[in-house]
């Protein structure tokens, strides 16, 4: 038990009802106004589709054009995973990644770098 309750008045009978029906509606997963809590992907089923869709990606890296297009694939497979990366300039960004494992053989490998 605390020493020092967070509240200054003891609640109502009432209200502990109310907040004892809000936290049986949080249990199973209904919010207050009675619409179902719309369950995320978890980070694991996030990075598998992520790394699944890199390997769909061809690692062309001799050319600046197909360096770019690598690049900008990673990068667009990247930010529809919810990766943070800059909107300007992201292509740099990613390309350089690319190219300094450009001995890594598979786009997924670089992926997990990201």
């Amino acid at each position: 038990p605390r020493l020092q309750p967070w509240f200054t008045e003891e609640p109502l009978e009432e209200e502990k009802k109310k907040l004892d029906e809000l936290d049986e509606q949080a249990k199973s997963g209904k919010i207050a106004d009675g619409t179902e809590a719309t369950s995320k992907p978890s980070h694991k089923q996030e990075v598998s589709k992520m790394l699944e869709k890199a390997k769909k990606v061809s690692m062309k890296v001799c050319l600046k054009a197909e360096l770019k297009e690598t690049a900008g694939a990673l990068l667009e497979i990247a930010k529809e995973g919810g990766l943070n990366l800059p909107s300007e300039g992201g292509i740099k960004s990613v390309g350089r990644v690319v190219v300094a494992n450009s001995r890594v053989k598979c786009a997924s490998e670089i992926m997990q770098l990201l």
